[in-house]
């Protein structure tokens, strides 16, 4: 039997509190434009009263479209980047007489201390295959990959239509079967090849099979 080590996982519903970001408009909108999308990533965040200062996580995107709706990719990234700004750590800039600025700040939830690959795996964006009148939808999965091994991640099971889910296929530790992560590249070409993946041994990653080791 396969160990239950399935890690956190917490799912925000947002509705657009903009239209979706668009890279074409002119500089002085763009500025201004994921203000509302930032604050929308925080307040969510603070609604779901998820933790702060979380060593690692995972962010996956799923953006319902509206009808009718083909926006670029890119946009999309940019909308999705100011929702995880939101989780983030605040922004604040100081005051600078000298050249009459006087200053910003945006919100930060906490969630992790910086978005930089250490601390963030993501955000991955996904396009769900189902329209949502009259202005589309925003889930946003956060995964706690605090218990996660380095160099592995772990995708949460994602809703991508009304009535069907995507689950990503886990790894299990040849020790004591705990799961350990989603499964690399270098394990889904084994199994392409005909060799079986177990053969590839991960009781070093594994945090159940390193503790029995070490005593």
């Amino acid at each position: 039997m396969t160990a239950t080590s399935e890690p956190r996982t917490w799912t925000l519903e947002i509705r657009p509190p903009a239209p979706f970001l668009n890279l074409n408009d002119r500089r002085e909108r763009r500025s201004n434009a994921p203000r509302p999308w930032r604050a929308a990533g925080w307040a969510a965040a603070k609604q779901a009263k998820l933790p702060t200062g979380l060593a690692r996580v995972r962010i996956d995107v799923v953006v319902w479209l509206p009808p009718n709706s083909d926006p670029d990719e890119e946009n999309l990234r940019a909308t999705t980047k100011a929702l995880v700004d939101g989780l983030g750590r605040p922004h604040i800039q100081k005051p600078n007489p000298a050249k009459n600025f006087k200053g910003a700040a945006a919100p930060g939830y906490g969630l992790i201390s910086n978005d930089n690959r250490k601390h963030l795996d993501g955000p991955h964006l996904h396009i769900a295959r189902e329209p949502i009148a009259p202005i589309g939808w925003v889930d946003m999965y956060v995964t706690d990959l605090t218990d996660v091994p380095a160099g592995r991640t772990w995708t949460p099971t994602l809703r991508l239509t009304t009535t069907s889910q995507r689950i990503s296929t886990k790894r299990a530790c040849n020790g004591c079967s705990r799961l350990i992560g989603d499964v690399t590249e270098a394990e889904i070409e084994a199994a392409i090849a005909g060799r079986p993946i177990a053969l590839i041994d991960v009781r070093s990653e594994c945090p159940t099979c390193k503790e029995a080791t070490a005593s």
